[in-house]
């Protein structure tokens, strides 16, 4: 309101703030439309726009037609498709006052496949031993949950917090501490498609999937003390990256005999409090993680006695950038020199780019000047700089936008809104201020009169001074301060005074009394309250009520006594809601007292709605509450949630309804709204949320329940998929709908099933089954690995729910026959083998299943042929065998694996690793300067011994020194010259050199790392780290001499 006539701020022109921000959208499936939305407030009210990016093509604007609709901030579209809808989008709101730009997000397309349908075989334990489990998950986007039961009559999802000898990791691996013979049988793995943290997906039923059971085999064994042995996976961290604001679940996990404890330990610092231990301590849950809370991480492992084990994990946290001093709105003087700086954390760290009106600010804009995140207005002008700031924060991770308002002003001085007080009191002896803070911009000249005649105030000793602020203290009063006092304030652009009366008396007097004050919610509001007395005969102590109850500091944190430019008052820190009300300032001394009051109005989020109740037509309901207060700032939407007689958990039944689509016009202060799609044969329980400028407010009370009548199911069934049998059985399971979905008597499940067809009119047979999800029907032996067309459907007493969309299942696979032909063998390198075979052909006769990979069995001359082997998945034709013994022969042969299991072995080759590797790095590396973009590197030469490979030649890898070594640069001289022209050097970066010889066994040892610029080597101190030529010599001659130097120096070393 600075500097205009308003005074409800509610009238006060503003540009557009984002109040609800987009989300990155996952879709999975056929949908019928989907929408992102942003919502901003402004006055007036704003006019949005799409953007939207496809790769690195630069944004386009997106337009309404029959696909994409925009309804105020909400952008849908209809019937998405992957090619023409993935995407980042951006939002746009603007208004005469400027335009913003929303945080961009991602449209794009989950999956998750099919497990295969070749039976996975079976894992053999040995009894009193650990073992695990691999769930070998199909392809997903963009993140699963997994999840193991057990066949023991029926589907028993695994308790690990019953069983602490079972562990389920997040990796989708199963792990046993110890194998007992009540472990056996055959277990599931179950995925389920999930969005990540922050995203949000187009279905609330995720598809998911089950695997064929995968048998695991206890085989006897002698009881024995042995562990604990940290399994080689864990520990663990999830997810990886870890970012900041993820839930992070640290794991550990052994094998030992039980009983296994458990302990965890921080390096430089105890476990954050906010942990949560579980799964008997293996497990430990960090929610909202914090970059304080990286480190390494311990975990230890005992079984009660001397034996104990324990390994370490490097928790390593990145973030999406986040400010921790965003933009606020600024009003500024004409012609004032203006700095405006956001402040963002982020990992790795970010970039910074300003805008105005949504519009980027680049090098060629000569109005302000940009340095990363720091804008500077060298002379304010309001037709240049007035508008909509934004300043974005961008990492890998994302980018995040902060934006505020800028006004730049001009007027001449007005004390209409802040007169002075027009009668002052004060007591003899006593101290006073006389505040003058009229309006102005630029800021004015202060002096002050009184009875017409200027006042020096200028000695700050003296008993009357003009401080810095403009206001006048007075102390020590006498009767002759009485009079009429003047306060004059000049700018460029004129003049105003205001006067006041100034009365001495011996009395108690409420010199600054409280005035009524509005606060946002969070702020601090500061009430002044300052008295005038005779401080040389009494004292004085001030006393605070808040409507009419004394304030108790001890246990009310929020309130605290303090001063601001000098004048006593009250603060309210953090105010909120309550703290609304009406305060009191009573001076207190020892034969009288004083006390006025004010009103603090706090602006904050709505109060609870209440009166809710439901009126339920078939499948509808029509919902009235009653509003609650708004608390000053006017409601801009609500949220309509549920939970049933089934469900008590609350969930959101409708988000995001605009005020204006909720009021009833007919009756004030009441809503109303409509809600179709409800749930039959469920009683639900409503309660509505309120929304303003400052968030949401509290629940309401629930409604009463509300019974939904009977009918057939609604509800379709999802996550068809093939279950586990014989040959000659077509073996059917999905996902059991919730109890919300399937009510009544006599509920159950329909199963249509036939044979893949050209035909429309083939027949489907028909199944049925009653609470249960699993059903297998006879197809035949013949008929092993034929597709079938499957569809489902829900049933109770009253009728048949919808049909599931048509699913193909394949009939229970097959042994293969045949085996694969034509292997041979190929060194690699020291540790390394390559096998090649020609795989079996993809024919139904021949796989009688689902390929999943070949099993690649090798072992020395001399060992059993089960001593090793490896697995390639997919239809693949080769592999490398790496961790070998170097020069040295292996035996080798292969056989396929499909849903059905292990093939018939290949006939057996023979192959040879080459020698080792080169064991020792050149020495005595030095880089000189060349000409154009180029540096001269010599090192010394080294020699191979008699196990090693001979060299071939020499590699140098270099990168900028503040780089990752992974993104490093590599030139080959293949051949043993010592030295090397490296070009594309930039002129002032500083770079990172390591030199290593290589030959057939691999790449040798690298040298240590030398650092240099365009202009050569950079020599420094390794134990202080100094540079010991941080001023290059830049005269041609004097590089010369070096460079010769440099060489005469290695020649030396050389013989």
């Amino acid at each position: 309101m600075f500097g205009t006539n308003l005074t409800d701020p509610n009238e006060i022109k503003r540009g557009p703030t984002f109040l609800v921000q987009p989300q990155t959208t996952v879709i999975v499936g056929e949908v019928a439309q989907t929408y992102i939305e942003c919502i901003a407030q402004s006055n007036p009210q704003p006019i949005y726009v799409w953007y939207k990016k496809v790769r690195n093509d630069p944004p386009v604007l997106v337009t309404s037609d029959d696909h994409y609709i925009i309804t105020n901030g909400k952008f849908t579209i209809t019937q998405p498709t992957e090619w023409k809808d993935e995407g980042s989008y951006q939002c746009q709101a603007q208004n005469e006052l400027g335009t913003i730009l929303s945080d961009p997000v991602d449209i794009y397309f989950g999956y998750l496949f099919e497990f295969s349908n070749d039976p996975p075989g079976s894992v053999t334990a040995f009894q009193y031993k650990g073992t695990v489990m691999n769930c070998k998950a199909p392809a997903y986007n963009p993140a699963i949950d997994i999840k193991w039961y057990k066949e023991d009559g029926g589907p028993n999802f695994l308790r690990t917090d019953l069983h602490p000898h079972l562990f389920v990791s997040m990796n989708g691996h199963f792990y046993i501490s110890e194998s007992a013979s009540q472990d056996g049988g055959f277990y599931h793995c179950v995925v389920a498609l999930m969005p990540p943290v922050g995203q949000i997906m187009s279905t609330s039923q995720p598809p998911s999937r089950t695997s064929l059971g995968i048998e695991l085999i206890i085989k006897g064994d002698s009881p024995s003390d042995y562990g604990p042995e940290i399994h080689n996976d864990f520990p663990a961290v999830f997810p990886t990256p870890a970012l900041r604001g993820d839930t992070l679940t640290l794991e550990c996990f052994a094998y030992g005999k039980l009983p296994l404890y458990y302990s965890w330990r921080k390096d430089n610092g105890p476990i954050p409090s906010k942990s949560q231990y579980s799964e008997h301590n293996r497990v430990i849950t960090l929610p909202n993680a914090e970059l304080e809370d990286a480190g390494n991480y311990t975990c230890q492992v005992d079984r009660g006695n001397s034996a104990k084990a324990e390994k370490s994990i490097n928790v390593k946290i990145e973030a999406k950038p986040f400010f921790i001093f965003p933009l606020k709105d600024q009003h500024i003087d004409i012609d004032r020199q203006f700095t405006w700086r956001c402040e963002a954390r982020g990992i790795p760290q970010p970039v910074y780019h300003w805008y105005k009106n949504g519009v980027l600010i680049t090098a060629a804009d000569t109005t302000v000047e940009v340095k990363a995140n720091v804008l500077k207005i060298a002379q304010a002008q309001p037709l240049v700089h007035q508008g909509m700031y934004q300043c974005s924060a961008s990492n890998i991770h994302g980018t995040v936008f902060t934006s505020a308002q800028l006004r730049v002003l001009a007027f001449k001085p007005s004390f209409r809104r802040r007169p002075l007080n027009p009668t002052q009191l004060g007591t003899e002896g006593g101290s006073l201020t006389f505040i003058c803070q009229p309006e102005a911009a630029p800021a004015p000249t202060i002096t002050w009169k009184k009875d017409n005649v200027p006042l020096t105030a200028t000695d700050p000793d003296g008993r009357i001074v003009q401080l810095p602020n403009g206001n006048l203290f007075m102390k020590d009063l006498q009767r002759s301060d009485s009079g009429t006092y003047e306060c004059t304030a000049t700018n460029s652009l004129g003049s105003d005074s205001s006067r006041g009366v100034l009365t001495v008396s011996s009395k108690t007097v409420m010199t600054v009394k409280p005035s009524n004050t509005q606060v946002q919610v969070n702020a601090t509001a500061f009430l002044r309250c300052q008295a005038s007395y005779d401080e040389a005969q009494k004292d004085m102590v001030y006393v605070w009520d808040l409507n009419g109850r004394p304030i108790n500091y001890a246990i009310e944190p929020h309130y605290v006594l303090g001063t601001q430019t000098s004048l006593t008052g009250l603060y309210i820190t953090n105010a909120q809601v309550y703290h609304t009300g009406t305060y009191g300032c009573s001076a207190v001394t020892s034969d009288d007292s004083v006390r006025h009051t004010a009103y603090l109005q706090v602006f904050g989020p709505p109060g609870e709605c209440g009166g809710v109740i439901a009126k339920i037509t078939d499948r509808d309901a029509t919902i009235k509450w009653a509003l609650g207060p708004t608390n000053m700032a006017e409601i801009t939407k609500f949220r309509i949630e549920f939970n049933t007689n089934f469900n008590e958990t609350w969930r959101m039944l409708k988000d995001d309804i605009a005020y204006v689509d909720a009021v009833d016009h007919n009756r004030e202060g009441r809503c109303i709204y409509d809600v179709p799609g409800l749930k039959p044969g469920s009683s639900y329980r409503f309660r509505i949320i309120a929304y303003n400028r400052y968030g949401a407010g509290p629940p309401s009370l629930p409604s009463s329940l509300y019974k939904v009548p009977d009918a057939a199911p609604v509800a379709m069934v999802t996550g068809i998929r093939e279950g586990w049998g014989p040959v000659g059985i077509l073996a059917l399971e999905w996902d059991l709908l919730a109890p919300e979905d399937l009510t009544g008597n006599d509920v159950g499940y329909k199963i249509y099933y036939r044979k893949k067809s050209t035909s429309l009119d083939a027949k489907w047979n028909l199944g049925e089954v009653f609470e249960e999800n699993k059903y297998a029907a006879t197809v035949g032996a013949d008929n092993y690995y034929l597709e079938y067309e499957v569809k489902i459907a829900g049933f109770n007493s009253i009728g048949h729910g919808p049909n599931s969309s048509v699913v193909i299942i394949m009939s229970q696979a097959d042994m293969p026959l045949g085996a694969a032909t034509q292997v041979y063998v190929e060194s690699y390198n020291a540790t390394a083998l390559v096998v090649r075979w020609t795989p079996i052909p993809l024919l139904r006769e021949y796989i009688r299943g689902r390929v999943v990979g070949y099993g690649i069995n090798y072992w020395r001359p001399g060992e059993g042929m089960d001593s090793s082997n490896m697995y390639c998945y997919d239809d693949c034709g080769s592999e490398i065998l790496v961790g070998l013994e170097p020069d040295s022969y292996y035996w080798v042969n292969v056989q396929v694996f499909t849903t059905a299991g292990m093939g018939t072995l290949s006939e057996d080759a023979y192959g040879k690793t080459f020698g080792s590797q080169p064991h020792f790095y050149p020495k005595y590396v030095h880089v000189n300067s060349y000409k154009g973009n180029a540096v001269f590197v010599l090192w010394k030469g080294v020699s191979n011994a008699r196990s090693e490979e001979p060299i071939i030649g020499y590699k140098l890898r270099w990168w900028p020194s503040t780089e990752d070594i992974r993104k490093a640069n590599i030139t080959v001289i293949a051949q043993k010259k010592t030295t090397a022209v490296i070009h594309g050097i930039r002129k002032g970066i500083v770079y990172s050199l390591r030199v290593m010889a290589y030959s057939n066994g691999g790449d040798g040892v690298s040298s240590p790392t030398t650092y240099f610029t365009l202009e050569g080597q950079v020599m420094f101190n390794p134990e202080t780290t100094d540079i010991l030529n941080a001023a290059l010599p830049t005269r041609p001659l004097n590089i010369l001499l070096l460079s010769a130097s440099v060489l005469c120096t290695y020649l030396a070393l050389d013989r």
